[in-house]
Order: structure tokens, then C-alpha cells, then sequence
């Protein structure tokens, strides 16, 4: 038995690193496009009114601009799986826990309202990929509709194609775990509330995970460093980056002390020679977060899927040298409850 699960988990271990060393397909490729998908659309908003009084657009829909909304960037497999943690936690409401088809044609439905602008992502040697955000529009019907206060990015599918993968890859992160691990919530990016901390950081995804009257809370950083040389350069984001992870250790410790909370941080990269980057960097600005941190990449998650709680690797850095272990997060959450 021991000999049967020490073969396994050098199998998993072994297809880590082989996934690590290959590229996401959430990053900025030499050859990445950005393109305007065909179904977008633009309305006023009587044509928008006009559709939902001739029931060709439903409230249930609101709540696909809602899922949308809430994670900022997502595609039609990230917006069913967070319309499904929706529906866990409010059963009562028509919200739409359906399969990935229907909710990708109700998501073109949306984008041809003009409640939704779709970007085509093409890269040579990626499936194509469809990403989508809400529009003020959206944001409009949303507060209507839901008797909530909805505010957004009115500019989002304006963000730079390197924020746009950041933005998306967070997310991606915490919804595959939501699958194995029951969730109040997962959140895209958001600035968080701090009464001591000046500089409060923007996480970039969130998830709750409850335990009796015990929660935790895990967050996504993505440290990515292929960036558009035209637009950025490497010194102003690792100074971007310095800042973003000196907040985020701040933040953490204060939301313990405050609450009593434990938060444990994934941090999802593009690729091994990203995770070695990313890693000195946390070392220098903030070693005591090391022993809270896992990291892993959109490509190493969806090659296990069904185990994707494995897919997380923990770093030490020993003489100058980094030495990982494959680890279970889920193992790493059910440990904070047992306290």
C-alpha cells in the first residue's frame, strides 16, 4: 500500500515540474492577440430595456453579469463554475447552475445586448480562448435589477493584455480549487479595507472557506514578468511588485490579529524560470510569508484536474539555492480548522 501511494506521488510530482516548465496559456506570448470578438454589440439602453421586456434576455442573466462582475475577466467554464458557488450559497434564487454550453451561448446572448465585451485571445500552439468583462451597461442593469450597489471599471477591456492574463489566472486559481473544496465565495480583484495599513492591497482573487463558526481565507497573487517592453518596463514592475507583496504581508498579518483568521496565499507564474523570479522576490521583501505560500500555474492545474489540491508546490531557499516539495493545499486548510 505505502509502496503503491509513494509511486503515485512521484508521478504527481514528476508531472508538476514537466507542466511547470512548459508555458500558461494565460501570458503574454511573442505571438499573443487580443481581438474583438464577432458578437459584440452596442445598445442604448431602451434597446437593452426593450429585450428584457420581450424576455429575450431574462433575470437570470443578471446573475451571469454578476458572476462575470465579481471575478472581473472570465470565460464561459470560470463564469459556470462561479455561478455554481452563487447557487451553493443562495439555492432560493434563479441563479443559472448550468452546464458550460448553455451558459456560453447566454454570454454571447449578453454580448450581442452589449452588456458583455468578449476578447479573443490567439496564440500559435493554444486553443483559442474567450474572454469576457461587464460594461456599464451591465453595471446599470445589475444595480436595477439585483436593489444593490454595483459599481465597476467602466474602462476593463481597456487593461493592458498583461493585467488582463494577471486578472484572469488569479481567478482561474481559486475557481479550480472551489471544486474540491467547499467555498463561501471566491472574489476577483479587489482593494481590500485596512484601518491600519496605508497602502491596503488590491487582491487580485479571493476565496472564504468556512469550517463551523471557523473561516480561512485563501488568495491568489499572480507574479508574472512577461510584459509588453513597449508598454512597461521589468525595473517599474518589480517595483510594482514590491509594493503589491509588502501590502499583501501587511494586510495578512493585521486581518489575524483582528480576526483570528489564517490566510494562505497561492501564487500562480507562468512558467519554472517565473517561479524562480518570483520566489527570490518574496524571499528578499517578505520571508515571513514563505511558510504561507503555494505555487502552481494555470497549465499545472488544468493538467490534474480531479486533484487539483496536489497541484501546488512549497519553496525553501537554502544556500542561494531554491528546493520545492509537492504539497496538498487542501491538507494546509484542514489543518487551520483543527486548531
Amino acid at each position: 500500500m505505502n509502496q503503491k501511494r509513494n509511486m503515485e506521488s512521484t508521478e504527481r510530482h514528476e508531472r508538476l515540474i514537466k507542466k511547470l516548465n512548459e508555458d500558461t496559456a494565460f501570458m503574454l506570448h511573442e505571438n499573443t492577440s487580443l481581438n474583438n470578438v464577432a458578437h459584440n454589440k452596442h445598445k442604448s439602453p431602451d434597446e437593452v430595456t426593450r429585450l428584457f421586456i420581450t424576455n429575450q434576455l431574462s433575470n437570470s442573466d443578471v446573475f451571469i453579469l454578476k458572476a462575470i462582475h465579481v471575478l472581473g475577466f472570465a470565460t464561459p467554464e470560470m463564469a459556470a463554475q462561479e455561478l455554481k458557488i452563487m447557487k451553493a450559497n443562495s439555492p432560493e434564487k434563479i441563479i443559472p447552475a448550468v452546464g458550460i454550453p448553455s451558459v456560453r451561448n447566454r454570454m454571447i446572448a449578453l454580448s450581442e445586448a452589449g452588456l458583455l465585451i468578449g476578447q479573443a485571445v490567439s496564440c500559435p500552439g493554444f486553443n483559442k480562448l474567450n474572454i469576457y468583462c461587464c460594461t456599464e451597461t451591465a453595471f446599470s442593469v445589475m444595480r436595477k435589477k439585483l436593489n444593490q450597489k454595483v459599481y465597476g471599471d467602466n474602462f476593463l477591456a481597456c487593461e493592458s493584455a498583461f493585467e488582463t492574463f494577471r486578472k484572469l489566472a488569479a481567478a482561474y486559481v481559486l475557481l479550480a480549487l472551489s471544486k474540491r473544496m467547499p467555498c463561501t465565495y471566491v472574489k476577483g480583484f479587489e482593494k481590500q479595507k485596512s484601518a491600519k495599513t496605508p497602502s491596503a492591497p488590491f487582491i487580485y482573487s479571493k476565496m472564504k472557506v468556512t469550517q463551523g463558526e471557523k473561516s480561512a481565507y485563501l488568495v491568489c497573487e499572480p507574479l508574472y514578468f512577461s510584459i509588453d517592453t513597449q508598454l512597461h518596463s521589468l525595473g517599474e514592475l518589480e517595483r510594482k511588485y514590491a509594493e503589491e507583496i509588502s501590502a499583501l504581508s501587511a494586510w495578512v498579518s493585521e486581518r489575524h490579529l483582528q480576526t483570528g483568521s489564517e490566510t494562505l496565499i497561492t501564487v500562480c507564474v507562468e512558467n519554472a524560470s517565473g517561479l524562480n523570479h518570483a520566489a527570490k522576490m518574496i524571499h528578499a521583501i517578505a520571508p515571513e510569508l514563505e511558510t504561507k505560500i503555494f505555487y502552481t500555474s494555470e497549465r499545472i492545474l488544468s493538467s490534474f484536474q480531479g486533484e487539483e489540491l496536489t497541484a501546488f508546490l512549497r519553496l525553501k531557499l537554502e544556500g542561494g539555492e531554491l528546493k520545492g516539495t509537492q504539497e496538498d493545499i487542501g491538507k494546509a486548510i484542514n489543518s487551520i480548522f483543527q486548531f
